[in-house]
């Protein structure tokens, strides 16, 4: 506060001296007030300014400033028998301070408190006053506060002369007292907007590490189809024992990679909401895959109780995922914040409308004061720059926009007493905090019963398979998988040396990549479809991503299959026999 003048160095008036000295010295500290008040833009400040001065010009053991804050009156400085009291807010109601505002008049009531009030129509709470006076602070003829005094146990404490400094000195602090608070307004709207910036900041940098990881997913599935798939080739041959046992444990850790690489692709991908027939089971088991790793080298417990399903959900799984996810995080956040380890519980359980999805935890738990926020947009408690605060408010519109629901429940301490209710089950809830997801049964629909199509089945022999795809380990593992089949098969290393060959040859079935250099997998299709004039083969579609809503699109409109990478040899086998022309006669071979 350098430069801001000190109002503790100015002495009190003196009562005692005679009424021109007073005059003097009362009109000096109101000057002093006014230079102090309009020296800061800091509202406590500028509040602080106003009493010191006041209490040094007249008597101030019950004093307040109460400040206009919407519809409501804001109490910033309060002083009770000279002890300071926590700053408040109320409603306006019908009171002194409404009526001062209400008429931008000061007031003065010497004695007689609870008649004068009665007279002017005014209610008030708490002991009658024997003496009190107020002033409104104008700014701009809008009363933006008021400033009033009081004594207990003194008639005629105040009079007329003292009223007129009153008023002097609210109408000099009207003008700091809404500079002050307009600056505050100022700074916290430009304090709302760098926060913003940087939570957008923030969103940017996500969605670039989300692209990142599934560039390297993707790219780490084409060697991953290599090792998974001649990993299963070869425990098709016969092996040693030694080294079967080994190449079973190369099968076993490649799948778990696979597994790890799909939810890592699953998660980062950005798409539409899209909604389909869902197991809830399978999304949450999913999930606890993807944070498998961090919860075990974090010491935390998982106890996962998925009851049997009869029915599916409507819903997004990724959408779903993303919001289990942010619980299993959010969880383990608070866990390793109060201690080491932990215990994470989640559980389902079907009911008669929907299913219900707790996610539980056993750390600290949720302040009662806290509980009512958690879904609030960008509210958290966690450090600057940990947290956006948009997670559990983007859970809440995810299971809101699914008709489902979600809410949480917390003890802060470790006593387990409250019980959850559900379809006729109870549950008590012990420490921590327990968030509960209810979604809504997917509606049944009856299944029409399609007539199988009668299709003339032809030789496999005399049947030609295209393989186009740029990595060599694909195909010369196709290559392989096929070579028990009686077919004739080709490869391409591009997609223009597969439309060249499909071009020189008929095919019955093209297996291509939909990611390659120069013409891609979709390309391929289009520009044979226009060269053969829509005559075109039967055509599988692979990728090493996920399938997206363009991927999802094609595969529509071609009417295909697609495979995902890295592939079971098995699955694929058969997927091949069922698409080429003679399925039933292909599939007893599979």
């Amino acid at each position: 506060m350098n430069g801001i003048p000190n109002l503790s160095n100015l002495a009190p008036v003196d009562e005692s001296s005679d009424r021109t000295q007073r005059r003097a010295h009362v009109l000096e500290l109101v000057y002093e007030v006014t230079r102090a008040i309009n020296s800061s833009l800091n509202l406590d400040e500028v509040t602080e300014f106003i009493y010191q001065g006041f209490r040094r010009i007249l008597p101030a053991d019950n004093f307040y400033i109460a400040i206009v804050k919407g519809a409501e009156i804001d109490f910033v400085l309060e002083v009770e028998d000279r002890h300071r009291r926590q700053p408040r807010t109320r409603p306006f109601a019908a009171g002194l301070t409404e009526y001062l505002l209400g008429t931008r008049r000061p007031l003065l009531i010497p004695r007689n408190f609870e008649r004068a009030c009665r007279g002017l129509g005014i209610s008030f709470v708490g002991r009658p006053a024997a003496s009190w006076m107020g002033a409104p602070m104008v700014f701009r003829d809008r009363a933006v506060g008021v400033i009033a005094t009081q004594s207990y146990d003194r008639e005629d404490l105040f009079d007329a002369e003292h009223l007129s400094v009153l008023e002097n000195l609210a109408s000099q602090a009207a003008a700091a007292i809404e500079n002050a608070r307009l600056f505050q307004e100022l700074k916290t709207s430009y304090q709302d907007l760098q926060a913003t910036q940087q939570r957008l900041l923030q969103s940017e940098k996500l969605a670039a590490v989300g692209q990142l990881i599934s560039g390297i997913a993707h790219e780490l599935n084409n060697p991953l189809t290599g090792v998974v798939g001649w990993s299963q080739y070869l425990l098709g041959q016969t092996l040693p024992e030694p080294v079967r046992t080994h190449v079973a444990t190369i099968s076993e850790q490649a799948q778990r990679a696979t597994r790890i690489v799909q939810n890592l692709l699953t998660f980062s991908r950005q798409h539409k909401p899209e909604k389909s027939s869902v197991s809830l089971n399978d999304v949450v088991e999913k999930t606890l895959a993807l944070r498998a790793y961090e919860l075990r080298v974090n010491n935390i417990e998982v106890d996962s109780r998925l009851a049997p399903e009869t029915r599916t959900i409507c819903a997004d799984a990724h959408q779903i995922q993303q919001v289990i996810l942010n619980l299993i995080i959010n969880a383990e956040q608070a866990m390793l914040g109060h201690k080491r380890g932990g215990r994470l519980a989640l559980e389902t359980r079907p009911g008669e409308s929907g299913v219900l999805l707790t996610v539980s935890d056993d750390g600290p738990g949720i302040g009662p004061d806290l509980l009512k926020k958690v879904f609030d947009p960008f509210f958290t408690t966690k450090p600057v720059g940990q947290g956006t605060g948009l997670g559990l408010s983007i859970s809440y519109g995810i299971i809101e926009e699914h008709g489902g629901r979600i809410w949480v429940e917390s003890k802060a301490d470790s006593t387990p007493t409250s019980v959850i209710e559900f379809d006729g089950a109870t549950r008590p809830q012990g420490p921590g905090a327990t968030f509960y997801i209810w979604l809504p049964w997917e509606a049944r629909r009856e299944t029409p019963v399609e007539t199988p199509a009668v299709e003339t089945a032809a030789p496999l022999s005399a049947q030609r398979v295209l393989i186009v795809d740029d990595e060599e380990s694909v195909r010369e593992l196709f290559a392989a998988v096929l070579e028990q089949d009686p077919l004739t098969v080709d490869m391409a290393a591009t997609g223009e040396e597969g439309l060249q060959r499909a071009l020189a040859r008929e095919y019955d079935l093209v297996i291509t990549d939909l990611k390659m250099p120069g013409l891609s997998g979709s390309s391929f299709y289009d520009e044979l479809s226009a060269r053969l004039d829509g005559r075109i083969p039967r055509f599988i579609f692979m990728t090493g991503d996920i399938l997206g809503a363009e991927t999802q699109l094609l595969l529509d409109r071609t009417h295909s299959q697609c495979i995902l990478k890295p592939f079971d040899i098995h699955q694929v086998r058969a997927a091949i026999h069922r698409a080429l022309p003679g399925e039933k006669a292909a599939s007893t071979t599979a």
